[in-house]
């Protein structure tokens, strides 16, 4: 009994993400839904050590009072301009250049109440743009090479634009929507990917949580 109580003190302090600004810890019914938020006291009790058993109350501060669902995720692509070729006749050189980019996905937002996404742009692109049509467009001052990423987290516990992990502050243009603007209801909405990217490889990657009142 011993090393199973020493095995459930180590798992209930959450040493490894109390001091990490935006991370929690989560606590799952045996449904899959999950509550998110910190560890915060546990109470031995001593009244049944007679019988070789070690009893405890935990207790859990939660972030909010639903239950999440697993991750849900739509990918959203860039594709070029079909191109016709070159017309003749014409002049060198050639410049070719797929210009400012759009392209849109559906995504389905389950669940039984709002619902706070989270978005991850990897480029190549330059000034992106997400626009969720009838909610919001979330407007970025930012250049992403081939092998950065912009994460923005619109869940209110978090609320932060991060690229490469760490914090980016003014990426966010203030011309278009808040983060805390754009909670989305379930139901199917059109998510546009706006942006100048010669190269036709950035993505965008939208995942939500379907929240519930109950486990």
């Amino acid at each position: 009994m011993g090393d199973v109580w020493r095995d459930l003190l180590g798992v209930w302090r959450a040493d490894e993400i109390r001091d990490r600004p935006g991370v929690h810890a989560s606590l799952m019914a045996p449904s899959g839904r999950h509550v998110l938020g910190m560890p915060v006291e546990l109470d031995p009790n001593e009244e049944y050590r007679l019988f070789d058993t070690n009893r405890a109350v935990l207790s859990f501060e939660c972030v909010d009072d639903l239950w999440y669902g697993p991750e849900e995720q739509t990918t959203i692509r860039f594709v070029p301009p079909v191109s016709g070729g070159l017309t003749f006749p014409a002049e060198a050189p050639f410049t070719f250049d797929s210009g400012p980019a759009v392209r849109n996905a559906s995504v389905q937002v389950t669940g039984d109440v709002s619902t706070w996404p989270v978005f991850e742009i990897k480029g190549p692109v330059t000034n992106p743009e997400v626009d969720i049509v009838g909610v919001g467009k979330l407007i970025f001052s930012v250049s992403l090479a081939y092998d950065q990423t912009l994460r923005v987290d619109t869940r209110p516990w978090a609320r932060w634009v991060k690229r490469d992990g760490a914090a980016f502050p003014g990426a966010l243009s203030a011309s278009g929507a808040r983060l805390s603007d754009v909670s989305l209801a379930p139901g199917t909405y059109q998510v546009l990917l706006r942006g100048y990217d010669p190269t036709g490889t950035a993505e965008l990657r939208v995942s939500t949580w379907p929240a519930f009142t109950s486990f």
